[in-house]
């Protein structure tokens, strides 16, 4: 306020410098300077009053603090946020996205087929005959040594 308050002074000064510049570069009469003086007195008094209230307004008293005032802010944006979800469009239905039911499958065999079936005569031969075989390699292996 005091900041104010020299600004505004000093504007009124200026103001007061510029019209005594302006008296004493016309021809004006005693009369004309005084109520020059006086408009200017009074609008000095009203920047003052103006200055008054504005510093009385803003008092401790009249301060929101921070807990008021986050209070509002949430309320503000409760309010905006009711506001927008009062404008979402329509969303358009899904279409149908159900899977068709899958084709008939067939069976599945529940027996060994023919061809595939070994007995065990022959399932033991065909061993013999590995074993025959891997004999003979570990001979020939230790004869190369």
């Amino acid at each position: 306020m005091a900041l104010e308050t020299a600004v505004t002074q000093q504007v009124a000064v200026e103001a007061i410098r510029e019209a005594k510049n302006a008296i004493a570069a016309s021809t004006l009469d005693v009369d004309e300077v005084n109520e020059l003086m006086d408009e200017n007195q009074e609008l000095i008094q009203e920047q003052q009053e103006v200055s008054d209230a504005l510093a009385s307004s803003a008092t401790v008293d009249n301060i929101m603090n921070d807990d008021e005032l986050m209070k509002e802010l949430d309320d503000i944006e409760q309010d905006q946020l009711a506001e927008s979800m009062g404008h979402i469009p329509d969303v358009p239905a899904l279409p149908d996205l159900s899977i068709p039911a899958l084709p008939s499958m067939p069976q599945v065999p529940t027996t060994t087929p023919a061809a595939a079936s070994a007995t065990a005569n022959e399932l033991d031969a065909d061993a013999a005959a590995l074993a025959d075989l891997e004999g003979l390699m570990d001979m020939g292996g230790a004869v190369a040594m």
